[in-house]
């Protein structure tokens, strides 16, 4: 599904699976539940929210733990590699510090 143009305010909107292309989200919550990525594509945010339900959470909740078990670099790590585009590459026990 692809929805295009269009103007969300004050909604609660499942994200999964949807592909956005220049639409505008104002004062919305994204919720996305780790089923297949949403696109999105020259859209604008403002004052929304984002929201993790079902197996996005459950990562959520892994990566909290793990930070908070004292295995901070790897959620580091983990993340440094999202942003580097390699987000699949495996952290194994050399990659902590």
């Amino acid at each position: 599904m692809v929805i295009e143009n269009q103007t969300f305010r004050n909604e609660t909107i499942e994200i999964d699976g949807i592909a956005f292309s220049m639409c505008t989200f104002e004062n919305c919550t994204l919720v996305f539940r780790g089923g297949k990525p949403p696109g999105i594509m020259g859209c604008r945010f403002n004052d929304c929210f984002w929201s993790f339900g079902g197996p996005a959470a459950n990562t959520m909740s892994f990566l909290t733990g793990l930070a908070r078990g004292g295995m901070q670099s790897v959620v580091e790590n983990t993340f440094a590699n999202i942003m580097t585009g390699k987000g699949g590459e495996r952290i194994g026990p050399r990659d902590i510090h």
